[in-house]
């Protein structure tokens, strides 16, 4: 039914509507159908068609108004309003005599499904932010099928000198790197790492799916990173479910050694606990032993979650594709399974992300920013997220600056995805 493409195409662009009667320019639509259009569709395809009608009719609406609009739709998802992650606005980064940012803590958060390729160019795009270039206090980096490549030290040259590994975990081609700012490094302590394997291949055709974690004290408060890569295809929402829940319920829940990066060793011989009081390195392994017992993810104040949870749009690949093609991607989300769920409360409660006002970021044909025209015909889907936690009652608040694909590398089938994060702490 091309016809019916180039039409919903023509109402895009206000020259076509559902009868010929009204029709004052030109119409694809074959005279015998032209008075009956929206009979001739799909029910998906009819509701794709009235938003399009509805969009062109709002079109000169002021874009405050728009993103207002955005903003109640969310909150028809998952009940709350996004409007604070939307307008929050940068504030300068000025540093005290320690090296600690007093604008608050910038985390620079990246993930990538890399497809097991490295790019011939322009991987340094994957932290090379150019509205802050190196300001950030900690860069957090999530790979999902990585090839083998030597990511520390490459990652390291661009950063600079003035920024080192502190923590990292590796499962295969599941992998996880933390890198933070030296003059931080006093305020660093205590890195541990982690790995939870959920099935897939990765030691075969590098398709590892579980998480590997990272978890760091910031003063005295506790961070916990997660890389995922969940089980694929649309189909398998609880699958998806079980296996984030077996990650959460499984990660740092045994003994586990400190992570041996050097860079930290000579940070300080003392940690701090929960409450502020300094203890000796030996008393605190045993009660770090006795916090592992309980749940990670909710004794830690912050938790980042990134990855490929491979959450899908539910819907026609042509008529999901007539929505991103005019720009109208938040109408797809009451149609994302991760919101569905969330809305739901089947997963990860108390979970926040921000807006997703970039385009899906699966399935890629590679080299191109066209989506997937093999015979699968897969639906273009927002895979790859990331989220955060913030502990009830915790020392801390954080504040989405910005949410964003990265569409210069085009070496997977993945786009990757960054967030900037501003941790305010009250300490």
């Amino acid at each position: 039914m091309v016809w019916m493409r180039d039409a919903a195409d023509a109402v895009a662009m206000g020259n076509c509507c559902a009868c010929a009667d009204s029709c004052d320019g030109f119409c694809p639509c074959p005279k015998r159908v032209r008075p009956r259009l929206m009979d001739f569709l799909r029910m998906e395809d009819r509701e794709v068609l009235g938003l399009l009608l509805d969009r062109h009719s709002q079109r000169r609406r002021p874009r405050r108004q728009e993103q207002l609009d955005f903003a109640s739709d969310r909150e028809k998802i998952d009940g709350r309003s996004q409007l604070e992650h939307i307008f929050h606005q940068n504030m300068p980064v000025s540093e005290n005599r320690e090296g600690e940012a007093s604008g608050g803590l910038r985390i620079y958060v990246v993930t990538w499904n890399m497809n097991g390729k490295i790019p011939e160019r322009n991987l340094a795009n994957l932290v090379d932010d150019e509205s802050a270039r190196r300001k950030h206090d900690l860069y957090v980096i999530g790979l999902q099928e990585a090839p083998s490549f030597y990511v520390e030290s490459f990652f390291l040259e661009i950063l600079g000198e003035s920024y080192c590994l502190v923590a990292s975990s590796v499962m295969s081609s599941l992998q996880l790197f933390v890198f933070a700012r030296t003059a931080l490094l006093s305020f660093l302590t205590d890195p541990r790492s982690d790995r939870v394997s959920v099935g897939g291949f990765g030691g075969v055709i590098g398709r590892q799916k579980g998480a590997v974690a990272v978890s760091l004290r910031y003063r005295q408060l506790r961070f916990l990173f997660l890389s995922c890569h969940l089980a694929p295809h649309e189909g398998n929402v609880e699958a998806r479910n079980a296996q984030f829940a077996r990650i959460t319920q499984s990660v740092f829940a045994r003994p586990n050694t400190a992570n041996g990066c050097s860079c930290l060793h000579t940070a300080t011989a003392v940690v701090v606990d929960e409450y502020g009081l300094d203890q000796p390195q030996d008393q605190h392994k045993q009660n770090q032993h006795q916090a592992c017992k309980n749940n990670t993810v909710e004794g830690s104040d912050l938790v980042i979650l990134m990855g490929d949870l491979n959450y899908r749009v539910v819907g026609h690949k042509t008529s999901v594709g007539i929505l991103i093609k005019n720009n109208l991607e938040k109408l797809l989300w009451p149609r994302d399974q991760l919101s569905r769920e969330v809305a739901r409360g089947n997963i990860f409660n108390g979970f926040v992300e921000g807006p997703l006002t970039f385009r899906p970021t699966y399935k890629y044909d590679v080299g191109t920013d066209n989506y997937d025209t093999s015979s699968k015909e897969r639906v273009p889907s927002w895979t790859d997220r990331i989220l955060f936690k913030v502990r009830h009652k915790s020392w801390l608040s954080v504040a989405v600056q910005d949410y964003d694909s990265i569409n210069s590398l085009k070496s997977s089938d993945h786009r990757p995805v960054k967030a900037l994060l501003r941790v305010n702490t009250n300490l």
